[in-house]
Formats: C-alpha cells, structure tokens, sequence
C-alpha cells in the first residue's frame, strides 16, 4: 500500500468544520464517497479505463491526515510522486494544497 499523506495540525478549526471543508472539495471536483476494501474512501476513476483516484481523512489529536493515491488493475496503489500518471497526480496535489490553504 503505497500512499501520499499530508498531516495537518489544527487547533481552532473544529472536526466537523474540516469534515465539512473537506467533502465540500470532494463534491465540487466531482469525487463520490464509497466503500472500498472495507475503507471509506472520495474516488473517481474506475482503475481500468481510468486511473482511480483516491482520497481519504483521518483524526487525530490535534491533527488530521489527508491520504491519496491512484490506482489501477495492473499496478494497485501508487502514490502521487512518480512520473506514472504525473498529470492526475499534480492535479490531486493541487487540489490537496487548495484544501490545506482553505482549512
């Protein structure tokens, strides 16, 4: 399992207005909330035709981490470093650092 995560600290913002945020720029980029692999997960992309793009929050105490990744049937999971796929990838590390400006 090979993913990028972003770890970001927070203190004023509250866990529902980042939750909120956060699914805000999934809808508006046109990523769907689903199940997969027993993991809740924003994709689009169905990993065959296209690459599926992945994203996914978590909490901690005081932080919360941004996970995304692509994948796809032949080679699974890949992070967003590499050249494979590097369009898509830039344009979810863009649209992470939009996120992370925003929170």
């Amino acid at each position: 399992m090979s993913r990028s995560r972003f770890k970001i600290n927070y203190s004023d913002n509250s866990v529902d207005e980042i939750q909120k945020t956060f699914e805000h720029y999934m809808n508006l980029n046109g990523y769907k909330e689903k199940l997969l692999k027993n993991e809740r997960v924003w994709l689009k992309g169905d990993g065959v035709i296209t690459l599926m793009q992945c994203f996914r929050i978590s909490y901690g105490d005081k932080a919360f981490t941004i996970e995304a990744w692509t994948k796809d049937a032949l080679f699974g999971e890949s992070e967003l470093e590499g050249f494979s796929g590097w369009l898509i990838k830039s344009k979810m590390k863009d649209l992470i650092q939009e996120m992370i400006s925003s929170f």
